[in-house]
Order: structure tokens, then sequence, then C-alpha cells
């Protein structure tokens, strides 16, 4: 664990990315194939403000670049 707090975007985009509709679903589920389109439509940004967003999870450990 990174020790860093996830903002409330941040953790939005990270279910997304995740799969997470309930728990039992991301259980059955071991593939993350979020990215930047489906972060835009739950977040309602543009491409660059999504990008940013991840490079703040990247900094803190929590995603990394396909």
């Amino acid at each position: 664990m990174t020790g860093h707090k996830l903002t409330e975007n941040e953790f939005r985009v990270m279910k997304v990315c995740l799969n997470y509709g309930n728990r039992q679903s991301q259980l059955e589920d071991n593939m993350s194939n979020g990215g930047v389109e489906e972060a835009m439509q739950e977040l309602g940004w543009n491409a660059q403000q999504v990008g940013g967003l991840f490079a703040s999870l990247e900094k803190k450990g929590y995603a990394y670049p396909d």
C-alpha cells in the first residue's frame, strides 16, 4: 500500500477501471480494463483532465500505463 489517499474522483475512476459493479462481480473478474474513455464518461471530463487524474493515480502507485 502506498499510504496515499484517493480523492473522490480517483476512487470513482478506480471503480470504473476495476469493473466494480458489486463485490461479487469483482471477485469473479480479475481483469482491469477501464481506460480514458470510460473515465471521461464517468466524470464528464475531457481527455486532458482525465490524463491528469491518471497521472496522479500513477504517481500514487495505483495505476500503471499499458
